[in-house]
């Protein structure tokens, strides 16, 4: 996704944004940044009510196609009716449908579960940006990318000293991201998670 951006981000992040007063701790930033990137590869992404995703059933065509988690965060799948998937990843939902598939309906299924769509899952970003708001997450997706889909820094942000908050078994943690030295590509961009919050403050100049 980031590729993709590439050259449309750095024109965003850089219109009329302000320099901050005082350069960011690149060498502490960086250290948080790699520990929290290790605990994205890790996150496990579940399901939940809108969310869209295909199932394929090898060798059963009529069994297989794209199925939207309904309010009560289930789908209808043929032959074994309702599926509650909730909260579960798609490899849980994998193994449910395989195992009641197998449950005198198929000899040996092989089911896969392909997501194409998170709507359950949110970011919000605030403050200093041209178009704040809540958006749609998508695996793979940073902070320069929330920063695209918000329209570009305003003319009054401070680029350097944005807060990303992110809940953490109970707990919210906070993390200052230096958008401009990331759009300069002096830090690496950080990735994010679905329901994390980034705020950019406004200059005092």
């Amino acid at each position: 996704m980031e590729s993709a951006y590439r050259r449309l981000l750095i024109g965003l992040v850089f219109l009329g944004a302000v320099v901050s007063c005082s350069p960011p701790d690149t060498r502490e930033y960086e250290r948080v940044q790699a520990e929290v990137s290790q605990g994205t590869l890790n996150h496990v992404m579940t399901l939940g009510p809108g969310d869209v995703f295909e199932i394929k059933v090898y060798g059963e065509a009529e069994l297989s196609g794209t199925y939207r988690v309904t309010g009560q965060g289930e789908i209808n799948f043929p032959l074994i009716g309702k599926v509650p998937v909730d909260g579960l990843s798609p490899s849980q939902v994998e193994s449910i449908i395989t195992q009641r598939l197998a449950d005198g309906f198929l000899r040996n299924p092989y089911v896969t579960v392909f997501v194409k769509e998170y709507a359950s899952k949110k970011i919000t970003v605030t403050g200093q940006v041209n178009k704040p708001g809540n958006f749609q997450y998508q695996p793979g997706m940073t902070v320069i990318d929330a920063i695209a889909m918000a329209g570009g820094l305003a003319d009054t942000a401070m680029a350097n000293q944005a807060v990303l908050t992110r809940s953490q078994g109970g707990l919210d943690q906070r993390y200052e991201i230096p958008i401009q030295a990331i759009g300069e590509g002096k830090v690496p961009n950080f990735p994010l998670q679905p329901g994390d919050s980034l705020f950019v403050p406004k200059s005092i100049i």
